[in-house]
Order: C-alpha cells, then structure tokens, then sequence
C-alpha cells in the first residue's frame, strides 16, 4: 500500500523525502485565498538551506541586504539549483493544467446539467400551470355536478309531488264522475215528476174547461162559479209552461252532465295514461340524482388529487429551481476555479521566478518600443529588451514555436540571432544566443541609454519604498501597530463591493500612513500615473484620492476606474512587482481602467522590506 511507503518525513512514497511535492503542494490549496502558503512550501521542499524565517523584532537592527545572485546556477546536493526549480516549476504548472482542464470539464458538464434542469424547470413550471388549471376546472366541475345534484333531486321532488296531486286529481275526477252520474240520474227523475205535474196540469186545464162550460150554461148562478174556473185555468196554464221550462232545462242539465261524465272519464283514463309516465320519470330522476351523486363525489376526489398533483408539481418545481440554481452555481464554481487554476499557475511561475533563488534572469530588462523584423515572417516591435533577450509582440501571421530560431534586425540595433524562449499573453519571449561584435556593441549602447534614462525613476521608487519601510519599522518599535498586524494576509471582502474590496487588520494604519507618503511622490513629475504601495500578495490599501471613490452599486465600470483602493491586484504584472526580490524592476502593460479604456504605461517597482522581511513592494506608473 502506497500508505506503507511513505517516510518518517512525510513523503509520499513516490518522491524523494527531501522533495515531496504531492502532499506538502495540496496545503497551498488551503492557505487562503491566494495561497500565500505558496513560496514557503516550495522553499521548504528545495534541498538546500534557508535563511531562517525570524525577523528582527521592533527595536533590534535590520538584517542586511541579499547578496546579489551569482552569475552561474550553485550547485547543492548534487543537484543544479535552477535545474530543480525548472522541473519543480514544469511539474506544478502541468498539475495545474490538469486541475484547469478537470475544473473545465466540470465545468461543461455542470452548465449541460444546468441547462437540463432549467428545461425541467421550465416544463415542470408549465406543468403546476397546467395542473393549477387543472385543479381550478375540477373545483368548478365539482361545484357545477353539485348544483346539478341539487337541481336534480329537486326536480325528482317536484315530480314526486306532481305525481301525488294527479292522484288527487284523478281520485276527483272520479268522484266528479260520480257525482255527475248521480246528477244525471236525479234530472232523470226530476224529469219524470215534472212530466207528472205537466200531465196535472193539463187535466187541471180540461177540468177548468169544462167548469167554465157548465157555469156558461148555468147562467146568473154559475157566474162565480166560472170566476173560479178561469182561475183554475189560468194556474194550469202558468203550471203546465212551468214544467215545460223545467224539462227543456233538465234536458240541458242532462247534456251537460253527460259532457262532464265524458270529460271525467276522459281525464281519469288520461291521468290514468299520464300516471305510469311520471312515475316512470321520477324514477328515471332519481336515478339520475343517484348518478350524479356518485359523479360529485368523483369530481370531489378528482378536484383533491389535481389539487395534490399541483401542490407536487409546485414543490418539484421548486427542486427543479433549485437544483437548476445549484447547477448553476456549479458550473460557475468550476468556471472560477478554471481560472483560479490559470491565476494560480500564473502567479506561481511569477512567484518562483521573482524569487532570490529562483530568478532566471542575469540582466535587468527595459520597456522600449522599436522596430523589429523577424526574418521570413510579419513585421512586429519589440515590447521591452535586455542584455540577455528582448519581448516581441504578437502580430498576425506572426506564427513561431518555443524553441524556434531566427534572426531579428531591430531598428537602432542591428541584426540579433534570438532563440524562442517563452509564449505567453505578453508576447514572444526571445533570448540572445551568440551575437556578433558589431551587434553586441550596438545593443549595449541602447541598454546604457536605457538605464540612463530609467535611472533617475528607479532611483525615486527605492526611494519611496525605503520611507515607507522607514514608517513601518518606526511605528512597529512605537507600537502602534504589530509586525503580525503589518503582514497579516486576512483579507476580508467587503459586502455589496465589484469589484471585490478587502479589509485587513492593517488597513487603518496605512490608510493613516500612506496617503501622504504617495502624495509627494505623485508631485514630483507630470508623467506619474500612479503611485501607490501594494503588499506582497498585491493588496493596494490605499490609492490615490480620484481613484478612491466610494463605489457606486451597480456601476462595475465605474467603480472599476474609480474605486480602486482595498483592491488585490495579483495579475502577473502585479504579482510580480510585489513579489520580485530584485532591488527593482521594470515592467510595461496595457492598464483596463474600464468602460473599455486601456492605458499603455511602463512601470517601475521596488520591495519594502521592514526589518528584511519582503513586506511588499512600491509601484510607479508612467504614461508611456
């Protein structure tokens, strides 16, 4: 087992136990947000002695200035020390490729994640919209099917009722019937009492007759006697039209009752007819009330399991939201941390190289724009030159690789054979391989006007930075503030800030300090850009007043260009100015001040050590 193998020093099992890389390198990973743990852990694994890491306390006497680096690479151990910091440099800039390429990979994978959940989200979204409506046409299903209930059984009510009063309605025409017969039946015997009565009568009316005859022939006697006669006569007339009115209205009753004892039989034989109908449709009714019912009863257990579909879709919408969120921020997560790789590796080769055992470069370089022609390929310039090389910026059709060779005529110089040492975002990185005489003489005339004419502006910078190590130093033995307060690298973003601002547990006192330090510096000369002092991961506490606004929210742009204290810079310009061990360097970039402006400066830096601990360094900006 690989455990087995590791040594008592810690080692890995695959790595010498002087120089494991594998499990010292992962504590860079978690020593902060800039792995400031960086350059002692790989200090720590080179295999040769250390300056010890104690500094002189507040009082004591500074230690004294590095000697310069030897010309030639020292050999320890066996080993040659440039040689080992080339292949520690190749090894971890090729991890963290891999890291870069898994944390892209991570990347593509969690935005494909991301998508496809926001398509679920999307359809699950339409689906609790759907389901809401869904749900809203079962409620009011179930309230119309309710209503028809209602109105069913009362209906089946009304039949029932209805059924009830043609009962009634039969059982009186029955009894109507009846009575009509009856009625019939007495007309019939009215009838034969009133024949009777007319037959009286009409006896009455000949007997009368006849007594009015005899009392005509008695004369003078039967004179009273015929009074009474004609009396008589006149009351069997008047009783014989009595009945006949009375038999022609019998007759009429009798018709009519006849009408009636149809019409009765008629209604009780159509009520009769009608009587099943109704019963038939009550049932039917009812029937249907019981269907209904059961359809209520469905459209209510229908309406409640929508309703808990919707309540399921809203909460796995929301999961889906969520998760959509959270691929989101994966995918951003391992965006980030693709870049943190590309920073981390930057800053490292910046970090290694800047430092006093692991600068590769014999001869201070000098930012100079002039002519250059490449031979067989694309004009260009030069960026910046030295006396060991020169930077050449990329153009069009100016395709070379690392390793390449070719001869370069440089305008004031002369033709230079250069070796393609380096491609990087800067430019083409060219090392001299063997000049000629006439070419060598030309190109250190040009460095000697260059220092010349830098001279005065590095001078300045080492200046300033000695000042404000002066400061520092001075404060420390006041005791106003501590050398841990000073170094601390606990950077503390401020909330709501982009981009991002830091506080430090320093920030007061050189807020306190440096603002008037930087300010005479700026006086000094109309060129200057900026002046500024950065500590050793690049934190930039205090800016110039104009670059100091307060940031506005929501305005990135602005705050950009205009906000630009408590800022960490650590790109390779700005780490490699605050962390190079050289008594100064010189640089040129393209400075984003935002809102698409670009300005082209060159600039010179200078360490701040306090009591020889590399506390930062000065950086001074001129308008190219």
């Amino acid at each position: 087992m690989r455990e087995d193998n590791r040594s008592a020093t810690g080692g890995c099992g695959n790595c010498s136990p002087r120089v494991c890389i594998h499990r010292s390198f992962t504590k860079v990973w978690h020593g902060g947000r800039y792995g400031r743990n960086l350059l002692d852990t790989m200090l720590a694994l080179l295999p040769f002695p250390r300056k010890t890491a104690d500094s002189p306390q507040p009082g004591e006497a500074p230690a004294p200035a590095p000697a310069p680096a030897p010309a030639s690479p020292s050999t320890i151990d066996g080993f040659a020390l440039s040689e080992t910091v080339d292949l520690l440099e190749k090894d971890v800039v090729a991890a963290i490729g891999g890291v870069r390429r898994q944390a892209l990979t991570a990347h593509g994978e969690a935005e494909g994640l991301q998508i496809a959940l926001s398509r679920i989200h999307a359809d699950m979204a339409d689906l609790v919209e759907a389901s809401r409506t869904a749900a809203a046409d079962a409620r009011a299903v179930a309230a119309a099917t309710d209503e028809l209930s209602a109105t069913a059984t009362q209906i089946g009510t009304d039949l029932e009722l209805a059924g009830d009063k043609i009962g009634r309605a039969a059982d009186l025409a029955q009894t109507t019937g009846r009575a009509m017969a009856e009625l019939q039946h007495a007309t019939d015997e009215i009838d034969g009492i009133v024949a009777t009565i007319g037959n009286v009568a009409k006896q009455t009316n000949l007997l009368a007759l006849n007594a009015t005859i005899e009392a005509a022939r008695a004369g003078h006697a039967g004179k009273g006697f015929a009074v009474v006669a004609a009396e008589v006569k006149a009351l069997a007339v008047a009783a014989s039209a009595a009945a006949d009115d009375i038999r022609h209205r019998i007759a009429r009753l009798k018709v009519s009752a006849g009408s009636s004892i149809e019409v009765s039989e008629s209604i009780v034989a159509l009520i009769g007819e009608v009587g099943p109908v109704f019963a038939q449709l009550h049932g039917a009714v009812r029937a249907q009330a019981d269907s209904i019912a059961e359809v209520l009863q469905r459209a209510v257990e229908t309406s409640s399991f929508v309703g808990q579909v919707s309540a399921r879709a809203s909460e796995t919408d929301r999961a889906a939201a969520e998760a959509a969120a959270r691929g989101q921020g994966a995918a951003m997560a391992a965006k980030i941390a693709a870049e943190l790789a590309d920073g981390l590796a930057t800053r490292f080769v910046a970090v290694i190289r800047n430092s006093e055992f692991g600068d590769r470069r014999r001869h201070d370089r000098y930012p100079v724009e002039m002519g250059a022609q490449p031979a067989g390929l694309p004009a260009t310039r030069t960026l910046d030159i030295s006396r060991g090389g020169l930077l050449l910026a990329a153009a069009d059709g100016l395709d070379v690789r690392e390793g390449d060779r070719f001869d370069v005529m440089v305008e004031g110089v002369g033709l230079l054979p250069v070796r393609v040492a380096a491609l990087s975002a800067l430019g083409i990185h060219c090392a001299f391989t063997a000049l000629a005489t006439e070419a060598e003489a030309a190109l250190e005339g040009v460095i000697v006007a260059l220092v010349e004419r830098h001279r005065p502006l590095i001078e300045r910078a080492q200046v300033l930075a000695s000042r404000i190590a002066a400061q520092f130093e001075a404060a420390i033995r006041e005791g106003r503030v501590s050398r841990e307060t000073l170094f601390s690298t606990d950077y503390r973003p401020i909330a709501g800030t982009d981009p991002t601002q830091y506080e430090t547990p320093a920030l007061s006192f050189l807020e306190e300090t440096l603002p008037a330090l930087l300010r005479d510096m700026r006086g000094r000369d109309a060129r200057l850009v900026f002046c500024v002092a950065v500590d050793r991961n690049g934190y930039l506490p205090v800016h110039h007043e104009e670059s100091s606004q307060p940031q506005r929210p929501g305005d990135r742009e602005w705050n950009v260009a205009h906000s630009r204290n408590r800022r960490i810079f650590d790109d390779r310009t700005g780490i490699t100015a605050a962390r190079s061990g050289r008594p100064f360097v010189v640089q040129s970039y393209r400075r984003d001040m935002g809102a698409g402006r670009v300005d082209n400066v060159w600039e010179i830096g200078a360490p701040v050590r306090v009591f020889g601990s590399h506390w930062g360094a000065v950086r001074t900006a001129y308008r190219l």
